[in-house]
């Protein structure tokens, strides 16, 4: 049988002719096939709209590409699918944002507060809301006065308001100045975006803290109604959230920094010359109550399809009582003074571990921390009601009077406030006591121990003695009022495209207020001298903190003694069971403006 051999050009006149051939037997169906299929089209669904993640993907590519600058996109649906609590949450999922949470000095922990981009200093981010600024401020007392710059505190913005969010890493001349390493722009909802006439959102969660073993509510809710048309908008929402937290921390003060360079130190043991040794080793304890409460409202109108009026205000309020304690070992006043260990180890030139003698207290001789060393104190730090609050009013308008030109004004003013009405401080020194420690490196925290003392023991005069009080507050208002008005023109110009200028003002002011108070006007006086001796100890009502203070960080918990109603974390190192409870505290106070005057010092009972 011979074979039948195709060559390459056959084979391709062959497959261009059954295209045309199938293709028109695939065309002619029966009539009855026919009327079948006009039937189902009638009744299939005329539009098909993409919604879900997949929109919310497919708009942030969009905006992405069409930017002007180089640009990343979280929108609510990626919001809302994440349990994120605040805008910054939201935003750190976008490569090169990188976020932090409270300062060292609130604890290091709790919501993130800050963004900043590409691994620079926060205060180098420009942060705006539907492109304006917004003004700040901070609930903790250190950052009220130390953070100035274009940082916003994200602990006032909770994730419920965002629509979306823009992180401009390029600069642009439209934007307003100040991001030095970029631009965060947070886009609230818009009444008229939504899709039904009436929308009602309601979120109610349940928030449990295992450390202070306590759960808090937190409520959203949105209401939202425009009309048929899209030409009427109008959208509400509020939100309440609380948190009760604790930090558990033990904190090496200066470890690297601090010498041995007493002489009657290296006379004793030569060889501890130039030794490093940890400054203070601080048992530390924070705890807060905080609530973040607010609100957004949002009206939109549309006379006619050209302009669209808008009114946007909001409101957020933050505030956090806290309370912050430290329990001290004190190397550094010590060697400082002179008083050698009687043993000890060196590692890496590093004093790791050490045993002092007893020293001994003479109340009326010079104070403590002048004179007379010390091995260890108490710090104590109550701020009732400290709070931060941000607030906005702004009205915008889009005008476009022909398809070529655009017209966008806004107005607005904004303001922000940060403000420890009290900063109550109080420190006891512990005297007559011995010292010991020992530090573990990264396997767990130093053990302190204050041996033949009961640490427990608050109200025993013999090993403590009252180190000086203090009183302080600070308020920081921050407001801007700004005018904005752009145009932007299409030109099509060849490589020109479009045209867009415009103008804006600003008025910024930030204002800072603080006081100090102590006991006395006169910095000779015998209360700053030694206050062990003209001032009384705290009213102390015996009660102790809960024994699981420090087991997180490897310490074992333990059961010290309790009593009453309230209680305060507290960890045992060694043999000390650290007691950090305090009732009420009398101090003299002076102000600048008023004479002497007596008033009680409350403490949270």
């Amino acid at each position: 049988m011979k074979q039948l051999t195709r060559s390459p050009l056959a084979l391709a006149v062959a497959m261009a002719l059954g295209q045309y051939c199938c293709g028109a037997l695939a065309q002619q169906p029966n009539a009855g096939s026919v009327a079948v299929l006009a039937a189902t089209a009638e009744a299939e669904v005329e539009q098909v709209v993409v919604t879900g993640v997949r929109s919310s993907r497919e708009k942030s590519l969009v905006r992405k590409r069409g930017a002007d600058s180089v640009m990343d996109v979280v929108s609510a649906e990626d919001i809302g699918k994440l349990p994120d609590k605040n805008v910054a949450d939201a935003v750190q999922r976008v490569a090169g944002v990188n976020i932090s949470s409270g300062s060292g000095g609130q604890g290091g922990f709790s919501e993130n507060d800050r963004v900043s981009i590409r691994g620079t200093n926060p205060s180098l981010t420009q942060t705006t809301v539907n492109g304006h600024s917004i003004a700040t401020g901070d609930w903790y007392v250190g950052d009220q006065t130390g953070t100035v710059g274009r940082s916003v505190s994200f602990t006032l913005l909770p994730s419920e308001i965002v629509g979306s969010v823009e992180v401009l890493k390029s600069a642009q001349a439209d934007i307003t100045e100040g991001g030095t390493t970029g631009n965060v722009n947070i886009v609230t909802r818009k009444p008229l975006d939504f899709k039904q006439l009436l929308t009602l959102e309601a979120t109610a969660q349940a928030m449990y803290a295992d450390l202070p073993r306590k759960t808090s509510p937190q409520v959203n809710a949105l209401l939202n109604w425009r009309n048929e048309d899209k030409t009427l908008g109008v959208l509400a929402q509020v939100f309440s959230e609380s948190r009760k937290e604790r930090r558990d921390g033990q904190e090496l003060f200066l470890l690297g920094q601090g010498t041995i360079t007493h002489p009657d130190v290296i006379a004793a043991h030569p060889d501890l010359k130039d030794v490093l040794y940890p400054s203070q080793i601080g048992s530390a304890l924070f705890t807060q109550q905080s609530k973040r409460q607010g609100g957004l409202l949002d009206v939109q109108v549309k006379p006619m399809k050209t302009l669209t009026l808008e009114a946007n205000a909001f409101y957020s309020h933050f505030q956090g009582t806290n309370y912050d304690t430290n329990y001290l070992a004190n190397p550094t006043d010590l060697l400082e003074k002179g008083i050698a260990p009687t043993s000890y180890t060196v590692r890496n030139n590093t004093l790791v571990a050490a045993t002092f003698p007893v020293t001994h207290f003479d109340p009326s001789g010079a104070s403590p921390g002048g004179e007379q060393p010390f091995p260890g104190l108490r710090d104590v730090i109550y701020r009732p009601k400290a709070a931060s609050m941000t607030s906005y009013l702004d009205l915008s308008a889009k005008y476009r009077p022909t398809d070529r030109l655009q017209i966008t004004g806004m107005l607005g003013y904004t303001r922000g406030l940060g403000e420890t009405p009290h900063d109550y401080g109080y420190e006891a020194y512990l005297t007559n006591s011995a010292m010991s420690y020992q530090m573990h490196g990264t396997s767990g925290p130093a053990s302190v121990s204050f041996p033949g003392v009961d640490t427990a023991n608050f109200n025993n005069p013999a090993n403590v003695t009252n180190g000086g009080s203090w009183s302080s507050s600070a308020k920081v208002t921050d407001q801007e009022r700004y005018a904005q008005i752009d145009a932007l023109a299409d030109t099509d110009w060849g490589h020109l495209e479009s045209v867009k200028f415009g103008v804006r003002f600003a008025a910024h002011k930030r204002v800072a207020d603080g006081h100090n108070f102590g006991c006395s006007t006169d910095s000779e006086a015998a209360c700053l001298g030694n206050p062990g001796v003209t001032l009384p100890l705290p009213q102390w009502n015996g009660e102790t903190t809960p024994g699981n203070y420090g087991s997180s960080l490897g310490a074992a918990a333990v059961s010290c003694p309790m009593s009453g109603r309230w209680t305060r974390p507290r960890w045992r190192s060694g043999t000390a069971c650290i007691t950090m409870s305090i009732r009420a505290l009398t101090i003299k106070v002076i102000s600048p403006s008023k004479k002497k005057s007596a008033r009680p010092m409350p403490w949270p009972i």
